[in-house]
C-alpha cells in the first residue's frame, strides 16, 4: 500500500509539472536558433514527463491489482477449515477451505511450528502438498479407515470418492440438493452421506444406494458405529437419532434443551457424545439413556470427541477454547490462544496430538502425549 502510494504521488506531481511547463513550451516564440532550442528540449521534457507519469500510474494500477487479488485469494483460502481430519496414519491432515473446489493435504513436517499455549503447536499456512479439483464447491471430505481413498461431500448434489493420487473412483448420485457431508464405514467398504435435502444415504463402494434414512425431521450429520452396524444421525433441533443399516430407527437421544451440534461415538461404540449450543455435552448409551453431562464452557459446544483410547473427551467451544475431560465428568484442562470460535477439534489416531480449527482463520496441532503421560502416571499412582 505503501509503494502504491508514493508512485501516486510522484505521478501527480509529474502530471502538474507537464501541466505547468507546457503553457511555457507553446508560448515560448520559435523564431531563432534559440527558440528552436527551447522548442525542442521543451517538447522533449513534457515527453518524458508525460511517459515517467504514464509509467508511474500503470505501476500504480498493477500494484493495486495485485494486492487486490491478493486479499481476495487470502480470504478465500483462510475461511473457516471445515474438512479437518488425520489420515489413517495419522501422517497426514487434510483441511479444506469451504469456498473452494480443492482439497490440500498438510503434512505436518511442512508446517510452521509456534509457541500457543504455553506448548509448542503448530499453525498450517499455505503448506499444502497435494490438491483435489472437484469442480463444485465442497461441504466436507474424509479419508477411508484404510487409508487408501477419500470421499468428499459438494454442493452439486453428488459425493465423489478419489484414490489418493487425485483420481476419480466413483461418483455417488441421487440426492436431491448440495451433499455436506460423507463418510466411510470402519471396513471403508460403505458410506453415508448426508444431504439439504433432508435425507441420509447408504451407498456401496461402486455408487449404488444401499438405503435411505429419513425421519420427520431434517438429518444434518451422520456417523457410523465403530462395528459398522448403527448410524448415528443429529437431526434438526434437540435430538439425535440411531438407525440400523436398513434404515430403521434403533433409539432416539433427547434431553438438550438447545440444538444438537455435533455427534460422535466412543472408540468401543458403546457410548455417545453430542454436543448442544445449550453448552453442554451429554454422554449417552446404545438405548438412548443419558449418563452424563459436561459443563463448563461458556458459549456452544461446536465439536466433542473421545481420545483413541476412550479415556478422555475433548470438546470446543463458540468461547474460543478447547478443553479436555475425564469420563467422570471432571475437567482436566483448558486450551487456550484461538482468537476466534473454535470450530473442529480431535485426537490423531495414535491418541499424541490434538488438532484445532477456528473462525480466527488458522489452524493448530498440538503435541499432548507429554501432558497425557504425566497425568495417567499420577492417576496410576492415587489408584495405587
Amino acid at each position: 500500500m505503501l509503494v502504491s502510494l508514493i508512485l501516486n504521488i510522484i505521478s501527480y506531481i509529474l502530471a502538474i509539472l507537464s501541466y505547468l511547463f507546457k503553457p511555457i513550451v507553446y508560448s515560448y516564440p520559435d523564431d531563432g536558433d534559440l527558440g528552436k532550442i527551447v522548442d525542442k528540449v521543451g517538447l522533449g521534457f513534457l515527453t518524458l514527463v508525460s511517459c515517467l507519469g504514464l509509467v508511474f500510474a500503470v505501476l500504480s494500477l498493477l500494484i493495486a491489482i495485485h494486492s487486490l487479488c491478493k486479499k481476495c485469494y487470502s480470504n478465500t483460502l483462510k475461511k473457516r477449515f471445515f474438512a479437518l481430519v488425520f489420515s489413517a496414519v495419522g501422517a497426514i491432515v487434510l483441511c479444506s477451505a469451504q469456498s473452494l473446489s480443492l482439497l490440500t493435504f498438510y503434512h505436518p513436517k511442512a508446517a510452521a511450528c509456534q509457541k500457543n499455549w504455553g506448548r509448542e503447536t503448530t499453525e498450517y499456512i499455505d503448506r499444502e502438498i497435494r490438491y483435489f479439483d472437484s469442480q463444485s464447491s465442497l461441504h466436507n471430505a474424509h479419508f477411508s479407515p484404510n487409508g487408501r481413498q477419500l470421499i468428499t461431500a459438494s454442493t452439486d448434489g453428488v459425493a465423489r470418492i478419489w484414490d489418493l493420487s487425485g483420481r476419480k473412483i466413483a461418483i455417488l448420485r441421487g440426492h436431491e440438493a448440495g451433499v455436506t457431508d460423507a463418510k466411510f464405514s470402519p471396513d471403508s467398504r460403505q458410506i453415508v452421506t448426508v444431504s439439504r435435502d433432508g435425507t441420509a444415504r447408504i451407498w456401496n463402494l461402486s455408487g449404488q444406494q444401499v438405503a435411505i434414512l429419513q425421519g420427520d425431521r431434517k438429518i444434518f450429520r451422520a456417523n457410523f458405529s465403530p462395528d459398522g452396524k448403527y448410524i448415528l444421525t443429529q437431526l434438526q433441533g434437540h435430538i439425535a437419532y440411531i438407525w440400523n443399516l436398513s434404515g430403521q430407527q434403533v433409539a432416539v437421544l433427547q434431553g438438550h434443551i438447545g440444538e444438537v451440534t455435533n455427534i460422535s461415538f466412543s472408540p468401543d461404540g458403546r457410548y455417545i457424545l453430542t454436543a448442544s449450543k445449550d453448552k453442554t455435552v451429554r454422554i449417552w448409551n446404545l438405548s438412548g439413556k443419558q449418563l452424563d453431562i459436561l459443563r463448563g464452557h461458556e458459549g456452544e459446544v461446536t465439536d466433542a470427541k473421545f481420545s483413541p483410547d476412550g479415556r478422555y473427551i475433548l470438546t470446543a467451544s463458540k468461547d474460543k477454547t478447547v478443553r479436555i475431560w475425564n469420563l467422570s465428568e471432571k475437567q482436566l484442562d483448558i486450551l487456550r490462544g484461538h482468537e476466534g470460535e473454535v470450530t473442529d477439534a480431535k485426537f490423531s489416531p495414535d491418541g499424541q496430538y490434538i488438532l484445532t480449527s477456528s473462525e480466527d482463520k488458522t489452524v493448530r496441532l498440538l503435541n499432548c502425549v507429554v501432558k497425557f503421560s504425566e497425568r495417567q502416571r499420577a492417576e496410576g499412582r492415587r489408584q495405587k
